[in-house]
C-alpha cells in the first residue's frame, strides 16, 4: 500500500493573502501610520507593537494541527470587506480614528477568510481576533477611571485617619496637594492586562468559560490594584513629607506594582482546573486529521491556481472604492461662513486674558480677542474646511484646554459640566460644554461649543456624526469651534465664596455669548 505524500504548502493562497494585505495597507496607509504613531508615542498603547507579532506566532505555533487542510477560497468574505470599507469611509469622513483603525484591522481577518476559507480561518479564529487588541481604543473610559481612582484614594485616606479636602479630582493633605491625572487612571494597566490574560489562558488551552472568568477577574484585579497603587503613592508621599513618590518615581513604583500583581494573577491561573479544554484539544486534533483526509486539495488546474488570485484582485478593487469615494466627497467642502463680522466684534486681548490660549491648531481661519461690548471675556473662533489629519477640528490635542507639551505646570480640570445658553447661530439656546480649570496658577471658567452644518452642538461625538452626515450628503465638512474664557475671582477660595465667584464668571460668559450672537447673522450662521 503506497502512502500519499503530504499536501504541498498553499503557496498560491499565501501569496494572494500577502498581496491583498499589502495592497490594503497601501490603500489605507494614513490609518496604519496614525495607529503606528500611537503605538510608538503613547505608553498606554505600546502593547500594540507586539500584538501583530503575537498573532503571527500563534498561527505559526499551530501549523502542525493545520497540516493537510487545503485552502478553500470563498467569496463570502467580500461582504465583510465591504463592511470594513464602509466603516473606514465613515471614520474618515467623521475624523474618528478609532473607527478607521478597527476597519483596517478587520480587513486582515476578512482577507484571510477570502484566501484560505472557513475551515482554516476557524482554526485560527483566536489569533485573528487577538489582532483587534492592536487598535488604540479605550480613552473614553479615562474620565470614569480617574473619578473612581479619586473616590477610592480619598476614602482610603480618610479611613487611615489622614485629613483630606477634595474638590473634583484634586485633594489637599496637610503635607501637600495631589491631583488625579490621566496617568493615574489605570487605563494603561487595564488595556495591557486584558490581552495578557487571554493570551495566557489560550496558551494553556483553557476552556472558553475559564478564559472568560479569569479575564473578568484580571479586569477587577487591575482596577483595584491601580486604586491601591494610587493610595499607596499618596501615603508614601505624605509620610515622607513629599520627598518620595511626588515625581516621576511614582510611575516606576506603579509599573513594578503592576508587574507583581500580574505575576500573582498568572500564578493563580496556573493552579486553575483545565475546564475540559484538554479533551476539546484532543477532539479538535482528531477532527483536523479527519478533515485533512477528506478536504479537497488544489487540483493543479489553471482555475484552481487562479481562484485565490482572482478573489484577491476583486477584494483590492472593492477596497479601493473607499478612498476614492472619500476624496470625491471631501472635495465638495468649501467655506461658506465669513469670520469677518464675528472678528469685528473682537478687540486685542488684554494681558490678563492672553495668558490663556485654547489648544486649537491647523484651522483654515481664526479670530480671537476680547469682546468689545463685554470686557473680561476672551473669545476664540476657529474655522475648519476640508479636514484631514493635522487639520481637523476634533482630534487628539485639540480643544479648549491649552496645548502644554513639555509644560511643568499642566492644566487641571476641576469641574466639568454642560449648560444652556444663547449662542451664535442658535438664538433660542443650545448646550455648551463648561469646564472649571486651573491654568498657570489662575482659575478659569471655560465654555466650548461647535457649529456644524447648521447645528450648534457641545458633544464632540455628536460633532463627528454631524460632520460625517454632512459629507455623505454632499454638503462638505465646514465646521466652527467657539471657546470663551474668563478668570474666576478669588482663586484658591473654597465653599460659598468659590461658588459665588463661579456664578459671577458664568454670568459674564452668558452675556458674552449673547453679544457675539448679534454678529452671527451677517457671518452666515
Amino acid at each position: 500500500m503506497s502512502q500519499s505524500a503530504p499536501p504541498a504548502f498553499p503557496i498560491t493562497a499565501a501569496l494572494a493573502f500577502a498581496t491583498a494585505v499589502g495592497a490594503s495597507v497601501l490603500l489605507f496607509l494614513p490609518a496604519w501610520q496614525s495607529m503606528a504613531r500611537i503605538w510608538w508615542d503613547n505608553e498606554t498603547y505600546t502593547h500594540g507593537l507586539l500584538v501583530p507579532l503575537a498573532c503571527a506566532w500563534l498561527i505559526w505555533r499551530d501549523r502542525a494541527r493545520l497540516a493537510g487542510l487545503a485552502p478553500r477560497p470563498t467569496a463570502l468574505a467580500l461582504p465583510l470587506l465591504a463592511l470594513c470599507a464602509v466603516g473606514w469611509l465613515v471614520g474618515e469622513l467623521a475624523g474618528v480614528n478609532a473607527l478607521q483603525h478597527f476597519a483596517v484591522i478587520g480587513m486582515v481577518p476578512a482577507l484571510f477568510l477570502l484566501c484560505f476559507g472557513t475551515t482554516i480561518t476557524r482554526r485560527n479564529a483566536f489569533a485573528l481576533g487577538f489582532l483587534f487588541f492592536a487598535v488604540p481604543f479605550g480613552e473614553f473610559l479615562m474620565p470614569w477611571l480617574m473619578d473612581r481612582t479619586a473616590d477610592f484614594t480619598v476614602a482610603a485616606l480618610q479611613l487611615s485617619g489622614v485629613p483630606v479636602l477634595r474638590e473634583g479630582r484634586q485633594f489637599v493633605l496637610p503635607s501637600g496637594n495631589w491631583s488625579v491625572v490621566e496617568a493615574c487612571s489605570g487605563l494603561r494597566y487595564l488595556l495591557a492586562a486584558i490581552p495578557l490574560a487571554l493570551f495566557q489562558t489560550h496558551l494553556n488551552r483553557r476552556s472558553a468559560r475559564v478564559q472568560a472568568l479569569f479575564t473578568l477577574g484580571v479586569v477587577v484585579l487591575a482596577l483595584v490594584a491601580n486604586w491601591v497603587r494610587a493610595y499607596g503613592i499618596v501615603m508614601l508621599g505624605h509620610l515622607s513629607d513629599m520627598s518620595l513618590a511626588a515625581g516621576v518615581d511614582h510611575l516606576v513604583y506603579g509599573w513594578l506594582f503592576f508587574g507583581l500583581v500580574m505575576g500573582l494573577a498568572f500564578w493563580i491561573e496556573s493552579r486553575l482546573p483545565d475546564g475540559g479544554r484538554g479533551e476539546d484539544v484532543a477532539a479538535g486534533a482528531s477532527m483536523v486529521q479527519t478533515e485533512a483526509a477528506v478536504a479537497p486539495t488544489d487540483d493543479g488546474s489553471p482555475f484552481g491556481r487562479a481562484r485565490p488570485a482572482a478573489l484577491s484582485l476583486v477584494a483590492i478593487t472593492l477596497l479601493a472604492c473607499a478612498p476614492l469615494g472619500a476624496a470625491s466627497l471631501q472635495a465638495l467642502s468649501e467655506p461658506r461662513i465669513e469670520l469677518a463680522p464675528l472678528g469685528a466684534a473682537l478687540e486685542a486681548l488684554p494681558r490678563e486674558l492672553a495668558t490663556y490660549r485654547p489648544g486649537y491648531r491647523g484651522e483654515r481661519a481664526a479670530a480671537s480677542g476680547q469682546l468689545t461690548r463685554q470686557p473680561g471675556v476672551g473669545m476664540g473662533i476657529y474655522q475648519y474646511v476640508g479636514q484631514r489629519d493635522g487639520h481637523e477640528m476634533i482630534g487628539h490635542g485639540q480643544g479648549a484646554l491649552p496645548n502644554e507639551s513639555g509644560s511643568a505646570r499642566p492644566t487641571v480640570v476641576v469641574q466639568r459640566g454642560e449648560r444652556a445658553a444663547r449662542l451664535p447661530g442658535a438664538p433660542g439656546g443650545a448646550p455648551v460644554s463648561e469646564q472649571l480649570v486651573e491654568h498657570l496658577g489662575q482659575r478659569w471658567l471655560v465654555w466650548e461649543w461647535f457649529w456644524v452644518d447648521g447645528q450648534t452642538l457641545a458633544d464632540p461625538r455628536a460633532v463627528k456624526l454631524a460632520t460625517a452626515a454632512a459629507l455623505l450628503a454632499g454638503r462638505g465638512d465646514e465646521s466652527l469651534a467657539f471657546v470663551a474664557w474668563t478668570p474666576v475671582a478669588g482663586t484658591g477660595s473654597t465653599g460659598a465664596p468659590a461658588q459665588a465667584a463661579t456664578l459671577e464668571a458664568r454670568a459674564r460668559l452668558s452675556a458674552a455669548a449673547a453679544a457675539l450672537g448679534e454678529a452671527a447673522r451677517p457671518a452666515g450662521l
